[in-house]
């Protein structure tokens, strides 16, 4: 099933509040912005950085097998993302979910592909949600909607993450 913007069905949890975001197109023009072209453009930020890969659609060509490949495997590495990914994978709709190590209880980053047309990334920690805006200057923050959290809206627009889902 698709990453879609509708709001989800159920409440996210207070805990998860101080998670923020942003999104922005997966196009440029005419040339599509995708995962290798992300992780590299963060750098220090995500270098060290575990991932859990749910990818629901990845376009055809050479890159699709690597990537889905991955998929099966508990922990995946940055490098190993961008080397599957590299030079023309284009995840069309999934969700990679990054960790300082395996013992962390949940992501402290996640990137989702939308539809092939946007990319959301979500932060838990201030200084890397500081990097990932002074990299992604056009993107916008990801809305609330109070309606999906028990905190009041106070932290940011869940309705597409899944956080909790990949464990």
């Amino acid at each position: 099933m698709p990453y879609s913007r509708k709001p989800a069905s159920v409440v996210v949890p207070a805990n998860h509040s101080s998670h923020r975001g942003i999104t922005f197109s997966a196009w440029h023009g005419h040339k599509y912005v995708g995962i290798t072209e992300i992780l590299t453009m963060l750098g220090s930020a995500t270098c060290n950085t575990i991932w859990k890969l749910r990818l629901e659609d990845v376009a055809p060509g050479p890159e699709r097998l690597t990537l889905e490949r991955l998929t099966a495997r508990p922990w995946v590495s940055t490098a190993e993302i961008v080397a599957a990914a590299s030079p023309n994978g284009q995840i069309i709709d999934g969700q990679l979910s990054g960790y300082a190590d395996q013992q962390a209880p949940e992501p402290h980053l996640v990137i989702r592909a939308i539809d092939s047309t946007d990319w959301d990334i979500e932060w838990s920690d201030e200084r890397l949600g500081r990097e990932i805006k002074a990299v992604f200057t056009d993107a916008r923050m990801i809305p609330l909607d109070p309606r999906l959290h028990e905190d009041g809206g106070k932290g940011f627009d869940s309705s597409r993450r899944v956080f909790g889902d990949d464990e």
